[in-house]
């Protein structure tokens, strides 16, 4: 299955069972090359993004539509994606599909999940080939990857279970590349997603490129039966 059929099956799964929902999404379809929309074109309404400069729709040559390109500049780097519903809710997904340009893998690109009063979930890095994770276990490898290959990427955050945790997903050609599960959050008091952001850090005595391409970013959650 493509990556791009597999995302609208998730879209299509989540919105069929009637304790899922989306909260936000932006496939970049629409949007012309140059700067992305702060509001994506689409449901759900009242999703956004955040961006620094580097941050834009091309034209890729992995992915046969518009997609996000986010590369590190001498400021340093970032995009927030801002679900349209921060209350409280037993898990999240956060679901897209990426890859890092050979030219682009010579800096840290952070992923991180954030949540209510600053918390934070868990981060997932990338550099060199490598996913790194930081959880409440610390810091450890947890899987490679290869430059110029398609990705898909499943974030999940369960909240409402004993024993929170993570659990994560990254899949490349039908193969698993990565796969976490019962992982701690960060902070302990993390129970809401409210933004998932992407990040390059400013350069300090370096200059590495760094250059990830994204597409089809979906933040689903379960709502709570009586919501």
């Amino acid at each position: 299955m493509s990556p791009r059929y597999l995302s609208y099956l998730v879209l299509i799964l989540c919105l069929g069972f009637s304790n899922c929902t989306t909260i936000f999404n932006a496939n970049f379809n629409s949007q012309p090359v140059g700067p992305p929309a702060t509001d994506p074109p689409g449901n759900p309404s009242g999703d956004a993004m955040t961006f620094s400069n580097g941050v834009t729709v091309v034209t890729p040559s992995l992915i046969t539509t518009n997609a996000l390109q986010v590369e590190r500049v001498n400021q340093g780097t970032y995009v927030e994606f801002i679900p349209a519903d921060h209350q409280l809710t037993p898990n999240y997904t956060v679901f897209f599909r990426g890859y890092v340009p050979t030219a682009g893998d010579r800096s840290h690109l952070t992923m991180t999940v954030k949540g209510n009063s600053g918390t934070v979930a868990f981060q997932l890095r990338m550099a060199g080939g490598k996913f790194t994770l930081i959880s409440g276990d610390g810091t450890e490898e947890v899987g490679s990857y290869t430059t110029d290959q398609l990705y898909v990427f499943f974030l999940t955050m369960i909240v409402d279970a004993g024993s929170p945790e993570i659990r994560i997903s990254v899949l490349q050609g039908g193969s698993s590349v990565v796969n976490v599960s019962g992982k701690p959050f960060v902070d302990a008091a993390f129970n809401r997603l409210t933004a998932f952001r992407m990040e390059y850090p400013q350069p300090l005595l370096e200059a590495f490129p760094g250059i990830i391409v994204v597409d089809d970013v979906l933040i689903t959650k379960k709502r709570e039966v009586d919501e």
